[in-house]
């Protein structure tokens, strides 16, 4: 008789829905040989219109996750703007090849 505790370990699990507003940005992302990512520097649309372009400084957490069955690759990234530092997340979607970020 099989016995188990009703958790499938064959498949990651699903974290639900994505909280936040998405909205388009493009990304400039660096793939190592051994399947790394690097997102180096994106482009997003501001409030007043105008295209922001924005460096990452730095990459503070990056995570594999499925959200509404849908794989995604999430990266929290520090940047600098006028007003100072800050952390911004970025999440790709390869099935779609697409990049969001979360306002």
């Amino acid at each position: 008789m099989p016995f188990g505790n009703g958790k499938s370990y064959n498949r990651p699990a699903d974290a639900g829905e994505l909280k936040g507003i998405l909205k388009d940005v493009a990304v400039e992302c660096y793939f190592m040989p051994g399947g790394k990512m690097e997102p180096v520097f994106f482009k997003t649309e501001l409030h007043n219109g105008e295209i922001g372009s924005f460096k990452i400084l730095k990459i503070r957490k990056r995570d594999n996750k499925q959200y509404n069955g849908k794989i995604t690759a999430e990266f929290l990234c520090s940047i600098q703007d006028h007003g100072g530092y800050h952390d911004v997340k970025l999440i790709f979607f390869p099935m779609e090849c697409l990049w969001k970020i979360v306002m």
